[in-house]
């Protein structure tokens, strides 16, 4: 038994979660394990496992940033966006309304595993790549 599915029985047995929680947890951890060891199609090809995101600086640029070079595992983007449906409404409007406050539009409501995988997928055949004189950005998936 892994680590997480221990974590999880543990919060289970100490009342800290219901038993539909737990189910969900275990079935998040399930389609996160399935999804790591099915490749893509019949060619072989593996599925992607990292979002990276990319910023070059040019030497100078005032900023004082330097190079970025950000790898997030694809599984933890997906895990996280299944628990969020685990928030209580209450909490996800906050959520999204403090969001908003910022100018961040992010619908994880109608976000579901096609739409991840069609994300994923756009990502890693057609990376996103920002140029400008002193920057540059760049986020895709591998």
């Amino acid at each position: 038994m892994n680590d997480q599915r221990k974590q999880i029985l543990e919060m289970l047995g100490g009342g800290k979660i219901s038993a539909d929680e737990a189910e969900r947890l275990l079935d998040v951890l399930n389609e996160g394990a399935a999804e790591d060891a099915v490749p893509i199609g019949g060619n072989g090809e593996k599925k992607p496992k990292y979002l990276h995101v990319k910023v070059n600086s040019e030497e100078g640029s005032g900023h004082g940033h330097g190079n970025v070079d950000i790898k997030v595992p694809l599984a933890l983007l997906k895990a996280g966006i299944k628990l969020g449906t685990l928030m209580p409404e209450r909490a996800k409007d906050k959520f999204h309304s403090h969001l908003a406050d910022k100018g961040i539009d992010l619908d994880l409501k109608n976000m579901d595993s096609e739409k991840i995988e069609q994300l994923v997928r756009a990502l890693q055949d057609n990376p996103i790549e920002i140029e400008s004189d002193k920057e540059s950005v760049k986020i895709f998936c591998s």
